[in-house]
């Protein structure tokens, strides 16, 4: 899972698929999960039914997938 103040490439990949999800979004993709990544990932789970908590594990990556989320195989997923 990854969350505000988590770094690496699957940050990088979040805030690339943010950018994807919201045509106005303000992410940068630095891999560094910051506040404006802690905001719009709430702002993209309160708009599917999630617990808005800036957390992304299991629930938020599930729905993610139904948006076209490419999930890599990596060991610090969930």
């Amino acid at each position: 899972m990854i969350k505000k103040g988590s770094t690496g490439d699957n940050v990088g990949r979040w805030q690339m698929f943010l950018r994807g999800y919201d045509p106005y979004s303000d992410v940068v993709v630095t891999n560094n999960f910051d506040d404006v990544t802690d905001v719009e990932t709430k702002a993209f789970q309160a708009a599917n039914g999630l617990q808005a908590d800036g957390i992304v594990g299991p629930a938020t990556l599930s729905v993610a997938l139904q948006h076209n989320y490419t999930l890599q195989d990596d060991a610090n997923w969930p």
